[in-house]
C-alpha cells in the first residue's frame, strides 16, 4: 500500500501496527494536499473544500492499495476508514 522507505522500515522494525497504520495515512494526506496545492495553484488560487481534500484522499487511497496483498481483515479495516473520512 505504501511507497515510503521509512514506513517500511519501521514495519520491519516491529512498530505497533496501529503506529504502521497512522504514518500511512498520514502520509497520503500529506500526499493529497501536496497534490491539491499543486492543482490550485494552477487553478489561479482557487480554495478547495475540506469535503473536497476528502474524498481526493480516499481516491488517492484507493489508487495506492493492493487489495490482493492485504488480509481481509485489513481489506474491511481500510474500508472502515475510507468510510469514516466521507462522513
Amino acid at each position: 500500500m505504501d511507497d515510503s522507505y521509512g514506513i517500511a522500515v519501521a514495519k520491519l522494525a516491529g512498530l505497533p501496527d496501529q503506529v504502521i497504520k497512522r504514518a500511512k495515512q498520514l502520509l497520503t494526506e500529506m500526499e493529497v494536499q501536496k497534490q491539491t496545492q499543486s492543482e490550485s495553484a494552477a487553478d489561479q488560487g482557487g480554495q478547495i473544500s475540506f469535503a473536497q481534500m476528502q474524498q481526493e484522499c480516499v481516491i488517492f487511497t484507493l489508487q495506492k492499495t493492493h487489495l490482493a496483498e492485504l488480509s481481509d481483515a485489513e481489506c474491511r479495516e481500510i474500508l472502515t476508514e475510507l468510510t469514516e473520512m466521507l462522513k
